[in-house]
């Protein structure tokens, strides 16, 4: 019988989510980000976004890594819109 999120203690959680996390995103570990930038209008289109129109102020950009990775964040997993990264420092509690 499969447990439902209630049923799971709180580590339990944080660890299905971490895996999750580590299986989608966990390649970007020790790449090196080589530029960041705005995405050019013919990019942003290709998304389906309107360049003109940064919706909910967040305008497209992207994180180019060292080996040619791109990252481009988004407001949902269907790629919606453009999104938001919050940046933290690693000893930020």
């Amino acid at each position: 019988m499969t447990k439902v999120a209630q049923d799971k203690s709180k580590a339990q959680i944080h660890k299905d989510r971490t895996a999750i996390v580590y299986r989608e995103f966990g390649e970007l570990e020790g790449k090196t980000v080589a530029q960041v930038r705005a995405l050019l209008p013919e990019e942003t289109e290709q998304f389906g976004w309107e360049y003109e129109w940064a919706g909910g102020g967040f305008y497209p950009w992207c994180i180019i890594f060292t080996d040619g990775t791109v990252a481009i964040p988004s407001c949902d997993p269907e790629g919606n819109d453009a999104g938001f990264m919050f940046l933290a420092d690693s000893d930020t509690k």
